[in-house]
């Protein structure tokens, strides 16, 4: 990828640098064709990352995003003025191309359009189109990002190894998964994976016909029945027939048997059809006399049970009416006890009647003494309050006298200085301030003396008036507790009273249930009267349902004697009559012929199916062994199937993680780090040898995965990892193994770049580094047989040994 021309519009990075809302930075024209490095430089904060971050078509500036991935950034955070818009021209594998990205942002909506062009010969656009599947780029971001990622490969690619932007993570502090996931984007291992996925779909498509011939040949063995079992059942039916044709040689001898015997029972006939006459008469007479005595013994019955029903309803009847008196009986007798007891009570209501007007009186005399004492009572707070400000007066009173006190002693020993002073009468004493002191307490003496008085005064004043208090505050006090005890006692006549009160409603009451006693007692006579009437009907009742019993028992003992009688006389007349030859029975012999003529029939029909049922089987025997065949058939063609699933499945593993780009990817560690050691070795002499340690072995002896780049510094003789290292050869180090990435990727990837950028990846190294630093980069060039380099630098001597220099200011 080369950029070829630049512009920028409402770019906050150059807004706030230059104050303009667009730059064009034409590099065709300000940059010579042979100039392999190229400086951009100017000012802090002129926005020069701002224009290196936009030199390549990506949807993001990586210096200013957290990952290399349009996903993790938005353009909205780096336009001012809510619209901007960035247009890159640029060329790849000779094809030239246009980027337009324009952002607009609303208080409620952000909208970015993007589209990328193919530029002909005659400078002409058309939008870019994916030859493999026909996606045309429409301002969309996904399909813009795609369209750039198809054209120069994935971001996280390009930015590892082509761009060197501000606060890139170094190499060193990846995660071996990361680093592993770089590689395989870098030698293309998507184009293998893409291939492992045609092929796993094949494999998917080829699994459902293989699971439904299984299906298939799991259904025709599931038909197929068991040959043994067919086998031993054709032998089965083969003893049943021949069981069956030897009963049925023994039934048709049974049969030639039977008719002999039927034309030989013919000659008996009549005289055993005499014979059955006489013994058909008397089980005709027998049969009557049993049915007679039935039909007595139903009708008993029935008669019984309507009787037994009467006598029941009548009993029912009267027990009903015994158990309703019996009710009024309880219910007159509960009702005679209650009013009993309500009555009983008339000696407590009237006393309570008589005592309520003593005790409204006693309360009416106690509640007028408590409302003379109550003046008394509302004067005891203001009094003790009074009592309260006097004591507190009088104590202020007796401090303010103590100090008057204290003052006038102390005037007087000052004023008897006026005497012992040394310079009294002298012409010092106008000088002397103890003098002065002395005189001055003598003026004030008289004036101290007369305000003591009238403190004292004052203080005897405020003790008689406490005094007067304090007799007044004794008083209300037994007041106080007078109409405590007056209220103790109005609250006990209250309750007594609210008692009689309770007591005395009950009088209505017990006066209603003297006069209602004796008209229960009436009615209670009555029903008892009524309840013994009703137990004598039950007891009728009773004996006459028992009398029923008795009578029908009577009945039925003459009915059985009188049958009994009977079956005597029939028991007689039985044994006069002739007996019934033992001789064949010509109808019953019939029957049996008929009977053994239908057993023979079913034999014969029996083993006519047996028959039937054994060709069935030997025709299923045959169908069994052609089923066979078919499955062994159907076998061969699953065994086929599988082994191509199998192929399949294998090219699978091959084209994916764990094949060729599992292989790709270890080889590509060793070859970074041989390319890094050789550009370590131009130019810097040699100092410095890389490897990169993929697995480190655990606490319990297992290898896992691991990424750590280990520097053996040849003229120290020590060997230790990269972050142990200093500051300057980690950028040293960082930046030959980026460069590194760079070049490998130059010779296995089929995505070419032609331009290198680099934003102040100087700055921790020392002057001579930074030369070698620059002849690193122009190896760099050379090896990986790249057109120009971009680079920021805030080092002087840098740009001087720069090819080509933008000053962005002048832009």
């Amino acid at each position: 990828m080369r950029p070829l021309r630049l512009t920028l519009e409402n770019f906050a990075g150059i807004a706030s640098g230059q104050g303009k809302k667009q730059i064009i930075l034409d590099l065709e024209q300000s940059v010579p064709m042979d100039a392999q490095i190229v400086a951009i430089a100017g000012p802090n904060g002129a926005g020069k990352t701002t224009i290196m971050d936009n030199l390549t078509p990506y949807r993001l500036m990586p210096s200013r995003a957290s990952k290399p991935s349009p996903s993790a950034f938005s353009y909205y955070e780096h336009i001012v003025g809510g619209e901007g818009s960035k247009e890159l021209l640029w060329e790849h594998c000779g094809v030239r191309y246009q980027s337009v990205l324009r952002f607009r942002s609303t208080a409620k909506t952000k909208k970015t359009e993007a589209y990328l062009y193919v530029v002909d010969a005659n400078g002409a656009t058309t939008p870019w189109t994916d030859l493999k599947t026909g996606a045309q780029s429409d301002g969309k971001t996904d399909t813009y990002d795609g369209a750039i990622e198809a054209v120069l490969g994935k971001p996280e690619v390009f930015f590892q190894a082509q761009f060197s932007a501000q606060g890139k993570e170094p190499i060193g502090n990846m995660s071996a998964s990361d680093v592993k996931r770089l590689i395989a984007d870098m030698i293309g291992a998507n184009r293998s994976s893409e291939l492992s996925g045609k092929a796993n779909e094949i494999v998917k498509a080829l699994k459902p016909r293989l699971s439904a011939m299984q299906d298939e040949v799991s259904r025709t063995e599931a038909n197929i029945p068991d040959e043994g079992v067919i086998t031993q059942s054709i032998a089965d039916l083969s003893a049943q027939c021949e069981i069956a044709k030897t009963e049925l040689a023994t039934m048709t001898s049974r049969e030639s048997e039977l008719i002999a015997r039927i034309a030989a029972a013919g000659k008996d006939a009549e005289q055993l059809a005499a014979a059955r006459q006489a013994h058909e008469a008397f089980n005709r007479q027998l049969n009557e006399a049993v049915t007679a005595h039935q039909n007595l013994l139903a009708g008993i019955d029935a008669k019984r049970d309507e009787l037994r029903r009467e006598a029941n309803n009548s009993l029912n009847s009267v027990q009903s009416g015994e158990r309703s008196a019996r009710e009024v009986v309880g219910s007159l007798q509960n009702e005679l006890q209650r009013l009993t007891q309500v009555a009983a009570t008339f000696a407590k209501v009237d006393a309570a009647v008589r005592t309520i007007p003593q005790l409204q009186t006693d309360k009416a005399s106690k509640q007028g003494r408590l409302d003379q004492l109550t003046p008394q009572l509302l004067k005891l707070e203001s009094v003790q309050s009074g009592v309260t400000v006097f004591a507190t007066e009088l104590a202020n009173a007796k401090k303010d006298g103590e100090h008057l006190a204290n003052a006038l002693v102390a005037a007087q020993e000052t004023a008897k200085l006026l005497s012992e002073v040394p310079c009294q009468g002298t012409d010092l004493s106008g000088r002397c301030k103890l003098l002065t002191q002395a005189n001055g307490a003598a003026e004030n003496i008289p004036d101290t003396e007369v305000k003591l008085q009238g403190a004292r005064d004052g203080y005897r004043a405020k003790l008689d008036q406490r005094s007067v208090l304090l007799t007044e505050l004794d008083r209300l006090k037994a007041c106080e507790v007078e109409a405590t005890g007056i209220r103790t006692e109005i609250g006990k006549i209250d309750v007594q009273l609210q008692q009689c009160q309770n007591t005395a409603l009950a009088a209505e009451a017990v006066k209603q249930a003297q006069e209602s006693i004796p008209a229960i007692r009436d009615r209670l006579t009555t029903a008892l009267d009524d309840l013994a009437q009703a137990e004598v009907r039950v007891r009728e009742a009773q004996a006459k349902l028992n009398a029923v019993d008795s009578e029908i028992a009577v009945q039925i003992k003459h009915i059985n004697t009188t049958h009994a009688n009977a079956l005597e006389g029939l028991e007689r007349i039985r044994i006069t009559l002739p007996a019934i030859s033992q001789s064949d029975d010509v109808n019953v012999l019939t029957d049996q012929k008929t009977r053994l003529r239908a057993d023979i029939e079913k034999t014969q029909a029996d083993l006519s199916a047996r028959g039937q049922d054994i060709a069935h089987a030997q025709a299923k025997l045959h169908q069994a062994g052609l089923s066979r065949e078919v499955v062994a058939q159907q076998r061969r063609r699953c065994e086929a199937l599988a082994a191509e699933i199998a192929h399949w499945v294998l090219l699978v593993k091959a084209l994916g993680t764990d094949g060729i780009i599992a292989m790709s990817i270890d080889d590509a560690g060793p070859a970074i780090a041989s390319i890094a050691n050789n550009l370590l070795e131009d130019c810097y002499g040699g100092r410095f040898a890389l490897s990169l340690v993929t697995q480190q072995d655990t606490q319990a002896g297992v290898a896992k995965e691991t990424f750590r780049i280990q520097v053996e510094d040849n003229e120290r003789g020590e060997t230790k990892f990269l972050e142990m290292m200093s500051g300057g050869e980690k950028v040293w180090i960082n930046e030959c193994l980026v460069r590194a990435i760079a070049l490998y990727m130059a010779q296995v990837s089929d995505t070419r770049a032609s331009t290198l950028f680099s934003d102040e990846s100087d700055g921790p190294l020392d002057p001579s580094r930074k030369r070698q630093y620059m002849a690193m980069k122009r190896a760099v060039i050379e090896r990986g047989g790249y057109e120009r380099e971009y680079l920021i630098t805030q080092t002087p001597e840098l740009l001087g040994m720069c090819d080509a220099v933008i000053d962005v200011s002048k832009i």
